[in-house]
């Protein structure tokens, strides 16, 4: 009598399987909306904060949570729950602003790289081997030492720092699909060069960079955050992340919260960045 052969291993692979997509979709939706409740905190800040960030009320400095002041206030009396919001809007911004710059540069770079070849792709590989023989921090500072203080000089510095990455992912994801089939019969059938990049190219090398990007944003932002809160970058009293973590470390022993919250706020909006880039990732090696 033969003996039925039980087929275990791939439902159990399977069902492993579905738990990561699962697990994925979770994770993605998590992050989706710890984006967005911090995109509508910086688009209705107006509407949001209680107080004007850099309205002073010296008398009430220090003063700890309450149904006035739901964060406390600064050494200068002003509400801290006012400028954590509008600080997302400075942060969120230059964050955004910066990385898209640097991902649109990188991106067109390594288009070019990666389809024409030649000296378009030697020049360009010399130049970001260049690059990447220079520091990134050193060379954002003294960027910045150049360029002066605000928000525009800022969002150069980081995309002149930043666009490497980007030129060379494109670049290497470009070389290996310029020789799949639907590529040459693109330029078989007499398309342009220009529409076989953007119609064709662009959008199968376009999963990776947006993992990048979403990754990027953090540290960006992080980034902002540190050189303001080293003085370099946005100055007080503008309601800056790291600016704020820089006035309120002197306080840690008697109001913990005005250095404490800013610093949270930037982890919470990483761990959301960091939960869409992941879920973008996992899907794009599933396929």
């Amino acid at each position: 009598m033969t003996t039925p052969i039980m087929m275990m291993p791939p439902r159990r692979r399977s069902s492993a399987f579905l738990g990561r997509v699962r697990r994925s979709r979770w994770a993605m939706r998590v992050g989706i909306a710890i984006v967005v409740f911090y995109l509508l905190v910086a688009a209705f800040a107006p509407w949001l904060a209680p107080y004007d960030p850099l309205a002073q009320d010296v008398m009430n400095s220090l003063a700890p949570p309450s149904s006035a002041h739901w964060l406390g206030t600064d050494g200068l009396g002003r509400d801290l729950l006012s400028r954590l919001i509008y600080g997302a809007r400075i942060d969120i911004f230059l964050g955004l602003g910066a990385t898209a710059l640097a991902l649109l540069i990188g991106t067109v770079l390594g288009l070019l790289a990666g389809y024409y070849r030649g000296w378009v792709d030697t020049g360009l590989s010399r130049l970001v081997d260049m690059m990447m023989a220079i520091p990134a921090y050193p060379l954002l500072v003294l960027l910045l030492f150049v360029l002066g203080q605000g928000t525009l000089s800022i969002i150069i510095a980081f995309a002149v720092t930043g666009w490497v990455s980007y030129t060379r992912l494109i670049r290497g994801q470009v070389l290996v699909a310029r020789e799949q089939e639907y590529i040459i019969a693109a330029q078989l059938g007499a398309l342009g060069h220009r529409r076989v990049i953007v119609k064709h190219l662009l959008p199968n090398v376009s999963a990776q960079v947006i993992v990048l990007w979403a990754s990027d944003i953090v540290l960006a932002i992080s980034s902002i955050a540190a050189l303001g809160y080293l003085g370099i970058g946005i100055q007080a009293p503008t309601p800056e992340w790291g600016v704020m973590v820089a006035e309120g470390q002197d306080f840690l022993l008697t109001n913990w919260l005005l250095a404490t919250a800013p610093g949270l706020v930037i982890v919470f909006l990483g761990v959301g960045l960091a939960l869409i880039s992941d879920s973008i990732a996992g899907r794009g090696t599933r396929r």
